[in-house]
């Protein structure tokens, strides 16, 4: 069960959260295999890579820019495409060499944090005695490993969406590498080991709602075509705050961190709710709202299990008889 559990969660945190992909699409035979190899596979294999390789929680986070290069960048190409990128503010914004530069950062962090960091955390979460096993054999995973990338590189290079070029393709493969080999040096906490600490906080929920705030700031910011060293100090800036509020204003332990993931979906969900909501798409909105709801509730669990569970027995310290 915890493979299934993260190959459903790795897509539908994703894709069904944002609207991306609205639920009379997953009826779909063909968007089912895209997301199977879009998203499940790799993540499921990103996960015995971390797990196999003691690596910590940044490395995973570098690890996932990594797949959202894969999905994004070979599989979807949004990231070589110049006009009618998923968020249009980014159309034609800081190209070089063929590729959206500020749009791959901004929607490949997004895809670390989204489809691979948090699923994987709410899976170990859910099934804490699978987590710090792999799932599959290593020749397995080396061959899915292989085959996932030749294939998305086939793809890449035929005429779907649009044709890459040879030069694209091997800047993004590059940029995937650079992420694996940065990956491979973390291992400050290896991230199938809940990290001790105190009770989780509703905090942590409200913190990662606040990320709605860069839906409506990084937007305008491509499309007024601000200085991409602006961007992208604006970016790295908003990053460092989280982690530093994480750090400082709530224990950062893995509960605090799954209440903060939970946060950020329902602004995801309400943000993917207001969007059908502006086409019209009765679907989006109804998916949105039961999804905040979900999560709402998950949330509270989370808080109210650890006030509920039993307190370690430890014998009294004293004198030795």
């Amino acid at each position: 069960m915890p493979i299934v559990t993260l190959m459903v969660l790795a897509p539908v945190l994703t894709e069904l959260v944002t609207g991306s992909t609205p639920v009379i699409g997953l009826l779909s035979p063909f968007s089912l295999i895209l997301l199977f190899i879009g998203y499940s596979v790799p993540v499921v294999l990103i996960r015995d890579y971390v797990v196999r390789n003691r690596i910590g929680f940044a490395g995973t986070f570098a690890i996932g820019f990594a797949f959202g290069v894969y999905n994004e960048g070979l599989l979807a190409k949004t990231l070589i495409i110049a006009h009618n990128l998923p968020i249009k503010q980014f159309d034609q914004y800081g190209v070089i060499g063929g590729v959206n530069v500020p749009w791959m950062l901004t929607i490949c962090l997004y895809h670390a944090l989204a489809a691979v960091f948090l699923p994987i955390l709410f899976t170990h979460a859910r099934y804490p005695e699978a987590a710090a096993r792999p799932w599959l054999g290593k020749k397995l995973a080396i061959g899915l490993a292989v085959g996932l990338v030749a294939l998305a590189s086939f793809s890449f290079m035929s005429s779907f969406v649009t044709r890459g070029t040879g030069g694209e393709l091997v800047s993004l493969l590059a940029v995937m590498a650079l992420c694996v080999i940065l990956a491979r040096r973390s291992h400050e906490h290896p991230f199938d080991e809940p990290a001790p600490g105190a009770a989780p906080t509703m905090k942590a929920f409200w913190l990662g709602i606040s990320t709605l705030v860069a839906f409506f700031v990084l937007p305008p910011l491509a499309a007024s075509h601000v200085s991409l060293l602006i961007y992208f100090a604006i970016v790295a800036a908003a990053a460092w705050f989280y982690v530093r509020l994480l750090h400082r204003s709530v224990p950062f332990t893995r509960d605090n961190v799954i209440l903060f993931g939970l946060g950020f979906y329902v602004q995801s969900a309400t943000f993917g709710g207001l969007l059908g909501l502006s086409i019209g798409s009765i679907d989006r909105v109804l998916t949105a709202v039961a999804l905040d709801v979900a999560l709402i509730w998950a949330a509270r669990r989370v808080v109210r299990n650890a006030k509920t569970a039993p307190v370690a027995m430890t014998a009294p310290s004293g004198p030795a008889a």
